[in-house]
């Protein structure tokens, strides 16, 4: 959204404006959690085939064509991911003399150890449902092109590339690859009536792994 507030005096936006939109992306952030946040719970009580946009917009209390505005259909609403964004964000902050790898370590130690317990719940019921509706499964693969493009912008910032260089678009590709190879037999295993995926040290742990081995074979372009 094109932010409209006056500038500052140096040039920037004034501190009004700066506010105002960081209220507004706030908001629309909750909105989205929201909204995912109803359509899981209906999804795991009543089912996927029964369960409706118009009873998920009910649930969040907004109307149908406000869902559409943050969702193109239910199973986007399910399927987002957004954690994403948030280790994405922390590895553009993490300390210059990192790798990129290293990086990436630090960006998911600073999201998952951040979360709130009930956030964590929320996450392990959206993969639980992931991996046990296959109409969802089919949609996550289409899910797995927004980190690839964050993880290809993050290689290209960090080595000085074009986004559309060979060598960020084969790094950064590779970096997500090898994290979602690591995730594919929890998924594979997993079923409706567990109560949950695995802990989040156990999370942790196997995304630090699959980075020590990633560091290992994956070569940075020069």
């Amino acid at each position: 959204m094109t932010n409209t507030a006056a500038a500052d005096p140096v040039g920037g936006p004034s501190a009004e404006g700066t506010r105002s939109g960081g209220l507004r992306e706030r908001k629309k952030a909750r909105t989205r959690r929201a909204i995912q946040a109803h359509t899981l719970r209906l999804i795991e009580e009543q089912g996927y085939a029964a369960t409706t946009v118009e009873q998920i917009a009910e649930a969040a209390e907004i109307s149908p064509s406000t869902f559409f505005r943050y969702f193109r259909n239910k199973e986007d609403a399910a399927v987002a991911d957004f954690m994403d964004a948030s280790v994405f964000d922390q590895v553009m902050v993490a300390p210059e003399g990192l790798s990129l790898v290293e990086a990436l370590r630090h960006g998911i130690h600073s999201v998952m150890e951040g979360m709130s317990d009930e956030e964590w719940q929320h996450e392990m019921l959206r993969s639980r449902l992931l991996s046990s509706v296959p109409e969802l499964r089919r949609e996550l693969m289409e899910e797995m092109v927004r980190p690839m493009r964050m993880s290809i912008q993050g290689a290209a910032r960090r080595f000085g590339l074009s986004q559309d260089s060979l060598e960020a678009r084969v790094f950064g590709g590779a970096l997500v690859g090898g994290l979602f190879g690591v995730l594919l037999p929890q998924l594979d295993e997993v079923r409706q009536d567990l109560p949950v995926l695995v802990s989040r040290a156990e999370v942790i742990a196997m995304m630090d792994e699959a980075l020590t081995v990633l560091a290992r074979v994956l070569v940075p372009p020069v």
